[in-house]
C-alpha cells in the first residue's frame, strides 16, 4: 500500500569526506555505462525514465515500484527540477555528512561517481548489520534534471543484487517527453496567503516548503498520492505496520497514538510523533487521507524548535481536496 519508506527512512552511512575515494566490496562498475534502447526497455509510469527490469519482476499499481519476490524492490522517481548536483546532495552527500554517531548500524560497502550514457551518475552500496538488509541508492542527472533509484534487498542474496545492478544501470530520461504533471494530480493543495509555498513535483508527489526556512528538510510537507482507493479498514490495518517500520529503524522512541479524522468529507487517519532522522530530527504530522477514488498522504517534516509552525502545517491540511 501506500509505503513512504523513501521519505521515513535514510539508512546511516559513513563515509570519508563523501569523496568515494574507498569501497568494502568491489562491484565492478565502469567508469562509463553505455546506453542503447531496445525492446527490453519500460517506461515508468508518469515519467521521462525508461529501465530493463529485473528478470521476473512485478510492479506495484502505482507502476513506479519493481518488485522481485516478496524481499526486494526497485523505486524509481523523477526529479524534473533538481539537476544532478542538487539530487547528489541531497540523497548522498548530505545523508552522508549527517549519519556519524547514528543509531541505524549501517556501513558503506561501495561508492562511486561514473556516468550513464551522457550523464553523471553516483551510486552507493548500504549494508545494514542489524536488520540484514542492503540498499543500493543511485542518482543520474544532467544539468537540470536528474532521477533517484533507491533498492533494497536481503544482504545474502548477492544474486539479487546482481540483478538490481545490471538494471539500475540502464535507467535513462528521455528529455523529449513531456508530463503534465498537473493534469494527472489527484489531488489539489491551496497553499496561497499561508507561511509554506509550493516547491517541486518529483513524479506525482508534491513537495512545499516554509518560505523562510534555511533547513527545507525540516520545515516541509510532502503529498504522496495512491493510484488506488483506500477505506479506513485499509488505513487501520496499514497503521500498525508503519509504525513497527519506524520503531525497527528508531526513527520514534515511543509509540505514538492515531486516530480516526474527517477533512472535507474525506475520511482519514491522522497521527503525531518526534523523529530522529540523520539529517535531523523533526516532528512530524503524518495524514493519510482517502476518498471513493484515490487517497493520499500528507506527510510534515517541522523544525521541533517551531512550535507554531508544526501547528500551521497541521491546519494546512484542511485545504487538501481529492480528485
Amino acid at each position: 500500500m501506500m509505503k513512504i519508506t523513501l521519505y521515513l527512512t535514510l539508512l546511516a552511512i559513513c563515509l570519508n569526506g563523501c569523496d568515494f575515494s574507498f569501497f568494502r566490496k568491489d562491484l565492478n562498475i565502469p567508469d562509463s555505462v553505455a546506453i542503447k534502447k531496445t525492446e527490453k526497455y519500460i517506461q515508468i509510469r508518469n515519467t521521462r525514465i525508461f529501465i530493463v527490469p529485473p528478470k521476473g519482476y512485478t510492479t506495484d499499481k502505482t507502476g513506479q515500484k519493481l518488485y522481485l519476490g516478496k524481499n526486494a524492490e526497485i523505486l524509481v522517481l523523477e526529479k524534473p527540477n533538481r539537476g544532478f548536483q542538487q539530487a547528489y546532495e541531497d540523497h548522498i552527500k548530505l545523508p552522508v555528512s549527517k549519519m556519524q554517531g547514528n543509531p541505524f548500524q549501517s556501513e558503506v560497502q561501495y561508492a562511486k561517481r561514473f556516468r550513464i550514457g551522457a550523464d553523471s551518475a553516483a551510486l552507493v552500496l548500504i549494508t545494514d548489520t542489524k536488520t540484514k538488509i542492503s540498499r543500493i541508492d543511485l542518482v543520474i542527472g544532467s544539468e537540470f534534471k536528474s532521477m533517484f533509484i533507491t533498492s533494497s534487498f536481503p544482504t545474502n542474496q548477492s544474486s539479487i543484487l546482481k540483478e538490481i545492478l545490471a538494471s539500475i544501470q540502464t535507467a535513462y530520461m528521455d528529455h523529449s517527453i513531456t508530463i503534465d504533471y498537473e493534469s494527472i494530480a489527484t489531488f489539489s493543495f491551496d497553499v496561497s496567503g499561508e507561511r509554506f509555498a509550493y516547491s517541486h513535483r518529483e513524479n506525482e508527489i508534491a513537495f512545499y516548503t516554509y518560505t523562510n526556512t534555511v533547513n527545507s528538510y525540516v520545515s516541509s510537507i510532502a503529498i504522496i498520492p495512491s493510484m488506488y482507493p483506500l477505506t479506513i479498514q485499509d488505513l487501520n490495518t496499514e497503521m500498525p505496520s508503519l509504525i513497527q517500520k519506524l520503531m525497527d529503524k528508531k526513527t520514534i522512541q515511543q509509540i505514538p497514538n492515531y486516530e480516526q479524522v474527517e477533512i472535507n468529507g474525506y475520511k482519514g487517519i491522522h497521527l503525531s510523533y518526534y523523529g530522529k532522522y540523520p539529517t535531523g530530527d523533526a516532528q512530524v504530522y503524518h495524514l493519510f487521507l482517502s476518498s471513493k477514488e484515490t487517497a493520499v498522504t500528507y506527510l510534515c517534516f517541522i523544525d521541533p524548535t517551531d512550535k507554531a509552525l508544526f501547528e500551521t502545517a497541521k491546519s494546512l491540511a484542511k485545504n487538501i481536496r481529492l480528485k
